[in-house]
């Protein structure tokens, strides 16, 4: 089998949505000895993970927000295949390889989010001189939904002139059988969501939501999993609505799929996203899912309960009547569907890309 040297950058080890993406693909080619992986991450060190489930033939190194170092490393080493999965870094990989700083046959980025209609002012301006700066040089953009695809050339419509723009699904695979039967802190029965608390997120609205359906369940508890800026908020607002006792924040969590499975029912109540991967994750654990319309490919996954965006009593009935749904032969549904991310359809995708 032929050798290749192959790089994954990424900002952080923290593994949200587009870690996991990219963690993925790095447990793919390292499980073939004669790769050579190279993970490199801009900021500092958070976790212990990469190191522990990873392969010896991958190298870890971490910059620490020192751009200089990064130079210096890319113009040392050349690579075969680069991958990358956020904006602003894919766009300075691109400007790096422009100026000959990153030598590799293969630059291979992902949309790790859609930031049109989610950002605006100075901030939007930013990214989209990121993509005029950035996206000349690269060889692939993948994008997780057809419409997130859509949105993308709308919006910048020279995109396709210059590189190719191509939907794959993530990449998800079940997690080890042990994985999933791990320690859950939360008595009694539950609903459960997780990801960063971020307006995006939508939390604010799922515990509204949450806060009617306490009227006819007084003893369902709802546990959200994840850290982030808006804890205070949503801290403040089960306060305000005397839920205390019922809600439940718990910070970040290494591993949530016990909490899925021992779920009543897990729910996502996104406003927007590029596609959110914690959903596969779900689905994998338990037949009982919620899901507000917040990504183009949602609504095309069968089994699910869907809910619309941003609309409290809409996710209140979603959730209601997913609790009291019958859930025979959702297992081998959600199955199916899991079957077309698998992290095999997602390279062979790809190399039939740029190969």
């Amino acid at each position: 089998m032929k050798s290749r040297n192959i790089a994954i950058l990424s900002t952080t080890d923290a593994l949200g949505g587009a870690e996991q993406v990219l963690y993925k693909i790095a447990k793919f080619y390292s499980e073939q000895d004669t790769n050579t992986i190279k993970i490199i991450f801009f900021k500092t060190q958070t976790t212990h993970y990469w190191h522990k489930n990873l392969n010896k033939n991958v190298e870890i190194i971490y910059i620490r927000n020192k751009l200089w170092k990064l130079i210096s490393y890319l113009k040392n080493n050349k690579f075969e295949i680069v991958f990358s999965s956020h904006l602003m870094l894919n766009a300075l990989l691109g400007i790096f390889r422009s100026l000959k700083v990153l030598e590799t046959k293969r630059l291979i980025v992902r949309e790790s989010t859609t930031i049109f209609g989610r950002y605006s002012g100075f901030k939007l301006f930013q990214y989209r001189l990121a993509y005029w700066l950035g996206y000349r040089k690269l060889d692939l953009v993948i994008t997780q939904t057809e419409a997130m695809a859509e949105k993308l050339l709308q919006n910048m419509p020279y995109l396709s002139k210059r590189t190719k723009v191509k939907t794959i699904k993530n990449p998800f695979a079940y997690p080890p059988e042990e994985e999933t039967r791990g320690p859950v802190n939360i008595a009694g029965e539950f609903i459960v969501s997780a990801g960063r608390l971020i307006p995006e997120k939508g939390f604010s609205i799922l515990i509204l939501a949450f806060k009617k359906l306490l009227n006819e369940q007084p003893n369902l508890k709802l546990a959200i999993l994840g850290e982030g800026k808006i804890r205070q908020k949503l801290e403040n607002q089960i306060k305000e609505l005397g839920i205390g006792q019922s809600v439940v924040l718990h910070g970040h969590i290494n591993n949530v799929y016990p909490y899925f499975r021992r779920a009543k029912l897990c729910v996502i109540s996104s406003i927007k996203e590029g596609f959110p991967n914690v959903l596969l994750q779900m689905m994998s654990q338990n037949q009982k899912v919620v899901s507000t319309k917040c990504a183009g490919a949602i609504d095309k996954i069968n089994g699910l309960h869907l809910a619309e965006i941003n609309n409290v009593e809409s996710l209140y009935l979603a959730i209601k009547n997913c609790l009291a749904s019958d859930d025979t032969g959702k297992r081998q549904m959600f199955d199916i569907e899991l079957e077309a991310y698998s992290i095999d359809a997602f390279i062979t995708k790809t190399a039939g890309f740029i190969d």
